[in-house]
């Protein structure tokens, strides 16, 4: 197994990032020569010459968003980002042991093996205000997280949440670009090309959403029935 939890950014990410890049422009009318096939025979060398330089002005410009994307992304602290995505919404490792004793929402194991396994974390989150069960559910939940960290299951789980939670903030960021390069008049604004990035945007929330809450589960799965080999096997 591959150890690079985000490896992710050289690969999904970019093409992301890339592929958004490609329709802005294409929907912005930057690949004008693709229009042209109404032009006679005798121009098609020409054609073909600036189809060619277009090409590679994409490539670059791509590149460049993407650079621009990541450094901007790089800026943003991981705590920042979970905040941001959930639209400042509690964590699922904040209220995973309350909803739990509340209602089961995971087949793999029942309230009464949770309730068993975490009863000493049930006993202290009963005589805490609303703000500190969420903190220490959390601190909890996290201390378990790093017990198992490794298992396949777990490190899969957890690459595919910060991938969409990297492709939420990187949306993010090319619609603020896309609405900069808009202001400064260096391509012409459309509105197709924000319907799209809305679209992604929420697609993306979602699937953050589901795999972060996947991921919280998974660990607590994990726990309750431990794999026979070592957590930190790489089975």
């Amino acid at each position: 197994m591959d150890n690079n939890l985000k490896d992710y950014r050289e690969k999904e990410l970019k093409s992301y990032v890339i592929g958004n890049a490609l329709i802005i422009m294409t929907l912005s009318g930057i690949f004008n020569t693709l229009l042209s096939f109404t032009e006679s025979a005798e121009n098609a060398n020409n054609m073909l010459s600036t189809f060619g330089a277009e090409l590679i002005s994409a490539g670059i410009i791509s590149s460049i968003l993407y650079i621009y994307v990541f450094i901007l992304d790089a800026i943003i602290p991981g705590n920042w980002k979970d905040t941001i995505c959930s639209l400042y919404r509690p964590l699922p490792g904040e209220l995973i042991f309350e909803e739990i004793k509340d209602k089961i929402k995971d087949k793999r194991f029942t309230k009464e093996d949770a309730l068993q396994k975490y009863a000493n974390i049930y006993e202290k989150l009963n005589s805490l205000s609303e703000k500190e069960k969420r903190e220490v559910s959390n601190s909890s939940w996290y201390s378990i997280y790093r017990k198992y960290e490794n298992v396949t299951k777990i490190f899969i789980s957890n690459r595919d949440y910060l991938l969409c939670r990297d492709l939420c903030v990187s949306t993010l960021w090319i619609g603020i670009i896309y609405f900069m390069l808009c202001k400064l008049s260096i391509i012409i604004f459309n509105r197709n090309i924000v319907v799209i990035l809305l679209i992604e945007l929420v697609a993306t929330n979602i699937a953050m959403r589901g795999k972060q809450k996947r991921l919280v589960y998974n660990v607590i799965a994990t726990d309750i029935h431990p794999p026979k080999e070592k957590a930190s096997s790489e089975e």
